[in-house]
């Protein structure tokens, strides 16, 4: 049995797996939560998981969370989707005081930036465009918002890309799935963040392949509620549904609605606009 100590947004989370196979892919995956070490079977409040296989029946992988059937896979990139998921679900249970929202966080200039989209947009590939923009990496996936002084934690597991990336190659000790490329945060061309920064802007994105270049208009706040609250995932653990607290978030900074097109021009356009952005919260 070997173990893998995390640590996400304060929760102890460990993970512990039958077969050295499976830890070497989860290590790849999560290694960038890493925490404490492990020093002992019992850890009071820890988050514990703990994945058998692969088997050679039907069910290759079985996920059992604090002792209880938590899921099974029928491969390692379904072993990946849920073990990711059901993290995820359960951090935002243990930290109903933060404001999860389905987005990418990346770092300029010491604060972070927010790259707000649902599923199939582009989020990742265009984060992964911007690391090699010299952006630093919270997270390609979740943004956990401190709504006191409007902090974005980071949440550095692996990035996560659907297909190959035409603007920028993949490190050849990427995890390779059926599904999925997982790019550890120790592949990555940039700093990894590991404290909270203050958030600076809000990239609302949507992918455009023929759009002739991309394109970038700043919003209201009112608009930027509206759409970071469509993209929140525990907006029912806060007071007044979330909406309160989307309006805060997005009144704390310049939101902007991005048309992306060819990845280096919008990553660039991006570079820009978070340059001008933090400098005038500096100034």
């Amino acid at each position: 049995m070997t173990t893998q100590a995390l640590s996400v947004v304060g929760i102890e989370v460990i993970i512990e797996c039958a077969q050295q196979a499976s830890h070497e892919l989860l290590q790849a995956a999560f290694g960038g939560l890493r925490g404490a070490p492990h020093a002992g079977p019992e850890r009071s409040g820890a988050l514990r998981y703990e994945v058998v296989g692969p088997r050679p029946d039907s069910a290759r992988y079985v996920i059992r969370r604090d002792g209880q059937f938590a899921g099974c896979a029928l491969d390692e990139a379904e072993l990946l989707w849920l073990l990711d998921g059901d993290l995820a679900v359960e951090i935002q249970t243990r930290r109903r005081d933060l404001y999860f929202v389905h987005a990418a966080v990346l770092e300029w200039d010491g604060r972070a930036f927010m790259l707000v989209a649902e599923s199939g947009a582009g989020k990742s590939v265009t984060a992964w465009a911007m690391l090699h923009e010299s952006f630093g990496y919270l997270s390609d996936e979740v943004a956990p918002v401190d709504l006191d002084g409007v902090t974005v934690h980071p949440y550095p597991r692996a990035l996560c890309l659907k297909d190959e990336p035409a603007s920028h190659a993949v490190p050849a000790g990427a995890s390779r799935t059926a599904t999925s490329i997982h790019v550890s945060t120790s592949d990555l061309p940039a700093r990894v963040w590991r404290e909270p920064l203050g958030l600076a802007g809000m990239f609302f994105l949507h992918y455009e392949p023929r759009a002739p270049a991309p394109s970038l208009r700043p919003i209201s706040p009112g608009e930027g509620a509206a759409r970071l609250y469509a993209n929140t995932l525990n907006a029912l653990a806060h007071p007044g549904s979330g909406l309160e607290a989307a309006i805060r978030i997005a009144a704390a900074c310049p939101c902007f609605s991005v048309t992306s097109a060819e990845l280096r021009a919008t990553a660039a356009l991006l570079r820009r606009t978070a340059g001008r952005a933090a400098h005038r919260r500096t100034g």
